[in-house]
């Protein structure tokens, strides 16, 4: 196949292993550097033209940042209960937020199920998100397993049988301790 080039602004192109190339140690692409785009391109989307919905995206990652944790659920679900693929990113995100900042994986799955949902849809609809259907399925695998550890957690401590009743048994309920 041809050699993939990298044009560092002069006339002449060279192929990237030549050692007349230029290494590129990452920052700010140099003239019109070449780029090969797997999957999604944080600057393709930056690119994209501003509206409504991109606005609201950008002040929910913003709220996040800030640790506005619940404003950031909020502007979220916005998002969420509209139309398009937004809808099912925004279900991600609200899930992320319930999972590592307000610790409730239960909700955080309830949640990304409601994305599979959405995503379900639009595959009926002749939109696949083949991209979307592999961190959704891989998310709710992890959730359900953290869901079902949280449930054991809560029926031991509900039987008092917790891990530091069971490591030391004199703070087991009805043991006098010294």
């Amino acid at each position: 196949g041809p050699a993939i080039t990298r044009d560092d602004g002069d006339d002449t192109a060279v192929p990237w292993w030549s050692p007349r190339a230029r290494p590129d140690f990452g920052g700010r692409p140099r003239g019109a550097a070449q780029r090969v785009v797997v999957g999604w391109d944080r600057r393709l989307a930056a690119a994209a033209p501003w509206d409504r919905t991109r606005i609201a995206a950008d002040r929910a990652h913003l709220l996040r940042r800030l640790g506005r944790t619940s404003d950031a659920i909020e502007a979220w679900e916005a998002l969420a209960s509209g139309p398009g693929r937004m809808a099912i990113v925004a279900t991600i995100e609200v899930a992320k937020l319930q999972e590592h900042r307000l610790g409730r994986p239960d909700l955080a799955y309830g949640t990304a199920a409601r994305g599979r949902d959405l995503l379900d849809r639009r595959r009926r609809l002749g939109m696949p998100e083949p991209m979307l259907e592999v961190d959704l399925a891989r998310r709710l695998a992890r959730l359900r397993g953290r869901v079902g550890s949280q449930a054991a957690r809560i029926r031991r401590v509900a039987e008092g049988l917790d891990r530091r009743q069971i490591a030391d048994p004199a703070q087991a309920p009805g043991a006098h301790g010294q």
